[in-house]
């Protein structure tokens, strides 16, 4: 098979194949259901795998591609009318995410915005730190 790579203590990066998908579920399942879905395999741009001395997956990792939410307003706007670009700018953001089943991520620094969304579009926390690379 190409593009295997031995490192230490009998491990093997490989890319991930149709057999792993069993293996990568009940790793998701043991250890990260609570965090996040499980992902699409079919959705990765480029995956691998580790496999331990028998064959074994005992890491996974994807490249997937995800949608950001950037809104922008005028907060000086009255509250009625912010509340009509909110939620007219959610259902053409919810588009995107509908065409493509993408999750969608917002990082927000206001509170209140964050428990707005929340409490009425349906967004939930994410465990975890929001990092970004690039």
């Amino acid at each position: 098979m190409q593009n295997l790579k031995h490192l230490n203590n009998g491990l093997i990066i490989r890319p991930m194949e149709i057999g792993d998908n069993n293996e990568i579920i009940s790793l998701h399942q043991k250890y990260y259901e609570d965090d996040f879905r499980c992902p699409d395999f079919n959705s990765s741009i480029i995956d691998a795998v580790v496999t331990n001395s028998d064959g074994k997956v005992i890491a996974v990792s994807m490249i997937k591609p995800i949608s950001e939410l950037v809104m922008m307003m005028d907060l000086d706007q009255p509250r009625r009318i912010k509340a009509q670009m909110l939620i007219e700018l959610l259902k053409f953001a919810s588009l995107a995410e509908g065409l493509q089943n993408l999750e969608l991520h917002a990082f927000i620094k206001d509170p209140d915005f964050s428990k707005l969304l929340k409490k009425h579009f349906g967004f939930k926390a994410c465990n975890g730190e929001a990092l970004i690379h690039g």
